[in-house]
């Protein structure tokens, strides 16, 4: 034998071997599966995941999914509970209890439970560790001993904190809808508003290329942090927008900034229960005086 075969010989060794000490020695296929993870596309209105100790829980609420009373971003809440509500179970890991904490799948690991509208658990299932990849989870029904894999990262969703699944978007309305802008803050005052067709300031209208950077503000502004009053205890407040809708409503914003961290400002939204952080550049364009105009 040459020494190249002998080392292809020695890594298929190593692999089988590895298998073998992964799965037990005969691992079952897909269809002698008995945990049955179809939700029958149930309604589901309420989330749990349980990680590390914590609960986090999703609720539906009059079309708006909610976490500590805070909506959620759509898309991450989506694709979770899409993940969770369509699952196949790839094949059989074990069906010896000994193994579940191997695989921390025992009663107390990490876990996720979907409800329907009744209130009924329609998916209780135990996230154990990933499998032969980081596209494979060991995963077990809570009641039942068959440790399974699923084709799908689902450790994904236990390994966040709630700042990463609440919506960061800042406002609520589209940029197009501003009737008029007033600012009070350090660099200075102004207020316009929004005639016709174009924007004025004491009856003189205003150069598109003024007002274009302004309202693009409002297109784009999210949150890359969420925190609290307390963190704005010894802020400087640098300004306030009030925001005026067609809609007759007003948004008022206050902005907040720390000299330690001078690239960073804390915004104080009317009717939004969370001190929003923010890079200061997506909002300095918002600073002006009236002769800035």
């Amino acid at each position: 034998m040459n020494k190249t075969f002998l080392a292809v010989l020695s890594v298929l060794t190593v692999l089988i071997l590895s298998m073998i000490f992964f799965y037990d020695a005969n691992p079952s296929t897909d269809k002698n599966i008995e945990s049955d993870f179809n939700t029958n596309n149930a309604d589901i209105t309420r989330v749990e995941l349980f990680h590390n100790g914590e609960t986090l829980t999703f609720e539906l609420v009059n079309d708006t999914w909610l976490l500590d009373e805070y909506p959620v971003d759509t898309a991450i809440i989506n694709n979770l509970v899409n993940d969770f509500q369509y699952l196949l179970g790839d094949r059989v890991v074990s069906n010896n209890e000994s193994k579940q904490e191997k695989f921390s799948v025992t009663d107390s690991s990490s876990a996720l439970k979907l409800f329907d509208n009744e209130g009924q658990i329609s998916l209780d299932l135990i996230v154990g560790t990933l499998g032969a990849s980081a596209k494979e989870t060991i995963v077990r029904q809570r009641g039942s001993k068959e440790i399974v894999t699923i084709r799908k990262n689902l450790r994904q969703y236990l390994q966040n904190l709630k700042p990463h699944f609440w919506d960061k978007h800042i406002v609520n309305f589209e940029a197009t809808s501003i009737k008029s802008l007033t600012f009070v803050g350090d660099a200075g005052a102004y207020e316009c508003a929004h005639l016709d067709t174009a924007w004025v300031m004491d009856n003189n209208k205003i150069d598109d290329a003024i007002m274009r950077p302004l309202l693009s503000v409002f297109r784009n502004l999210t949150a890359t942090n969420f925190s609290n009053e307390a963190e704005i205890a010894d802020a400087h407040k640098v300004g306030e927008v009030t925001v005026g809708l067609i809609t007759g409503e007003t948004s008022k914003m206050e902005f907040y900034t720390k000299p330690q961290r001078d690239t960073v400002v804390w915004i104080r939204l009317s009717g939004n229960s969370k001190i929003i952080e923010t890079s200061i550049s997506r909002v300095n364009k918002l600073f002006k005086s009236s002769s800035d105009f």
